[in-house]
């Protein structure tokens, strides 16, 4: 569903339409929060609504606001409520069904039929100074951004290094060990520490920090000295090279020593020591 222009047979509140005075205004902020190995790159909405009756409406619950999310890629759709207090809604790009772009349309739209609704800020000299509006239906539109294309960059949406990493408990060990002879690592923690892993949910960026940095920083040590044809069956060999081109870089620059598998790694990970730092700065807060 692509909005561009308004195509209703009644007024409806856009950017740069002159349905409505200039009193009053509709139109989605986005941003994005990229993507982590712990989590899915999100697309942060910000709805703008200034028109009293309107809001009045949106507050009873006789309108709604929504967010209709699409991927003609992957023939995705999706209609999200929005907030009505807040206005906000994220957006989660799941790699399994959003793919290079998507397109996202901010709605305000009836949530029940509606007669002889009455607007004052509908523009007089297009309809009139005492305009009713059609009998309104649920699901019939009262304002609409135009769609955004948001482009999704290859490095965020490719496949998250959690798909080939996984962590598990160890049976006798009592350091951490890695197992690359699969086509999934497998680190291995001592029964003690995978517990405090498995609980380190609301600190994700710390536990990465001392969990996965480490083990991705062998893996690169074990690719670089070893042969290709030892390795480039392994599904998290094929990855991880894919993940190192996308950024620039090559195997090539790994075994060469042009480049070092600890400044690799934090480059893999998207700098996690600079995301654990603001983690333990939130945690010190959270204490005072």
């Amino acid at each position: 569903m692509r909005i561009q222009h308004s195509i209703y047979p009644y007024p409806v509140l856009s950017v740069e339409d002159e349905d409505y005075t200039s009193d009053s205004y509709f139109n989605v902020e986005y941003t994005m929060a990229k993507a982590t190995p712990f989590k899915n790159a999100k697309i942060h909405c910000v709805f703008k609504l200034k028109d009293a009756q309107l809001e009045t409406l949106l507050a009873d619950g006789v309108l709604g606001l929504y967010m209709h999310v699409e991927c003609s890629r992957t023939y995705f759709r999706k209609l999200i409520p929005v907030d009505p207090v807040t206005k906000m809604v994220d957006v989660e790009i799941d790699q399994a069904l959003m793919r290079q772009k998507v397109e996202l349309t901010g709605f305000l739209l009836a949530n029940e039929d509606k007669d002889n609704l009455k607007i004052r800020n509908v523009n007089p000299a297009l309809y009139g100074s005492d305009y009713v509006f059609p009998d309104l239906e649920k699901g019939d539109p009262l304002a609409v951004s135009f769609t955004v294309d948001i482009t999704l960059s290859e490095v965020e949406s490719f496949k998250k290094l959690s798909s080939i990493i996984k962590v598990a408990k160890s049976k006798d060990s009592k350091q951490l060990e890695l197992n690359m002879d699969s086509h999934v690592v497998y680190v291995y923690l001592p029964e003690k520490q995978y517990k405090a892993y498995v609980q380190s949910t609301n600190y994700p960026e710390i536990a990465l920090s001392m969990v996965i940095f480490p083990a991705v920083i062998e893996l690169l040590n074990r690719v670089a000295s070893s042969g290709l044809s030892e390795l480039e069956d392994y599904k998290w060999y094929q990855v991880l090279e894919r993940k190192i081109e996308l950024l620039g870089h090559s195997i090539d620059e790994l075994k060469d020593q042009r480049i070092s598998a600890i400044v690799l790694a934090q480059l893999i990970l998207d700098d996690p020591l600079e995301r654990s730092f603001e983690e333990v700065g939130e945690l010190f807060k959270n204490e005072d």
